[in-house]
């Protein structure tokens, strides 16, 4: 059973158990169709780490993903996108050591991201 049959699964659970508050999910572009199979009516707010309209670093990725390989990415790519830019600009603000990586990527501000 794939995630998006198994979050189907929960969220009707959920909305049996008369459960109403907003529910969100990390999802990537191609899930949604299969999510919308298995899970209507029901709603489930999602969230897409990556995307052309974004105004951050990461929205480089969906162009520069599919001119390379000619397809859209998934979420596990955005996701080691944006880890791997942490530890570079990390590298580059610390040098090559290990301590001082550790503590720049502690420092990092997540509410420019």
């Amino acid at each position: 059973m794939d995630d998006e049959a198994q979050a189907a699964i929960i969220l009707k659970q959920l909305r049996a158990a008369a459960m109403k508050q907003p529910v969100f999910g990390l999802s990537d572009a191609g899930a949604q169709r299969s999510w919308q199979k298995q899970a209507q009516p029901l709603r489930l707010q999602r969230y897409f780490p990556y995307g052309s309209n974004r105004q951050t670093p990461l929205a480089q990725l969906q162009p520069r993903f599919e001119d390379r390989f000619h397809e859209k990415p998934e979420q596990f790519a955005s996701l080691a996108y944006d880890a791997m830019n942490a530890l570079l600009d990390s590298i580059c603000k610390a040098g090559l050591n290990r301590a001082r990586i550790h503590d720049a990527l502690a420092d990092i501000d997540n509410t420019t991201a």
